[in-house]
This record gives C-alpha cells, sequence and structure tokens, in this order.
C-alpha cells in the first residue's frame, strides 16, 4: 500500500536557504576559477618575458667578442656603462615587435672585459612596466 504524499510541502524559508547556499558554492566556484586563469595569464606572460630575453641572450653569445667590446666602449661614459641601444645597427638584434629591450655589458668579478664579461638582458612588453631580467658570462675565446 502506498503511503500518501506528504501535503506539507516546502516553506518558502527552506527554499531560500537552499537557494543561498547554492549561491555561495558557485560563487566560491567562480573565484578560484577566476583566480586559477589569472595565474595562467600571469604565467603565460612570464614565459613570454624569459623566451625573448633567452633568444637575445642567445643572439648576443653568437656575436664576435670584439663587435661585444667595440659596442659597450661606444656607451661608457667616465668608464661607466650606461646601458646599451638594442637599436644600434653594429650589433645586429631581433627584438620582437611588442617588446622593448635593455642590456649592459658588465665586467665579470675582477676579471677585465677584455678577457670576460657579465651580459644583463632586460625585456618587458612595452606597455608593462615589469622588467625580466637574464644575465651570463661570456668569454673571449
Amino acid at each position: 500500500m502506498l503511503k500518501p504524499f506528504d501535503r506539507r510541502g516546502e516553506t518558502l524559508v527552506e527554499l531560500l536557504i537552499t537557494t543561498m547556499i547554492l549561491s555561495l558554492v558557485l560563487f566560491v566556484l567562480i573565484a578560484v576559477w577566476m583566480s586559477g586563469r589569472s595565474g595562467v595569464e600571469k604565467s603565460w606572460t612570464l614565459t613570454r618575458h624569459n623566451e625573448v630575453a633567452v633568444q637575445l641572450m642567445e643572439q648576443l653569445k653568437a656575436t664576435p667578442y670584439t663587435d661585444l667590446l667595440e659596442w659597450e666602449q661606444q656607451f661608457q661614459t667616465d668608464g661607466q656603462a650606461v646601458g646599451l641601444d638594442p637599436g644600434d645597427n653594429r650589433i645586429n638584434l631581433t627584438v620582437p615587435q611588442d617588446f622593448e629591450a635593455s642590456f649592459d655589458l658588465l665586467p665579470y668579478e675582477d676579471y677585465p672585459l677584455t678577457v670576460m664579461m657579465k651580459v644583463v638582458v632586460r625585456v618587458r612588453i612595452i606597455s608593462e612596466t615589469d622588467w625580466v631580467e637574464k644575465a651570463s658570462i661570456i668569454a673571449n675565446r
């Protein structure tokens, strides 16, 4: 024998509480999803910066050492490096269109520049303010 339906039904308060709980759960899930998406975008941007910096570093490593020395000496003021111009045509560097770059060729520890240099490459997307910096050592061979 079947039981008759409970004619009491759901009250308005029970429905409001259920709706509020479901809304909170959905809000938390959406907030977590948006946070994850933001992290992925930041990670992708940093990956692009690193890739461009490594490409420029490899281009500098492929440049003859004497050319790097001449380039560095042209941009010194009172013996202090003031940063190198990547647009200078004496060193052929390919900087992607939406990026800007700066370079420093510095003495490495106690070695003179004629023997070994520390190369610092900084890149950023033109509209951003944070620079990504990579450094490497190049020896005169």
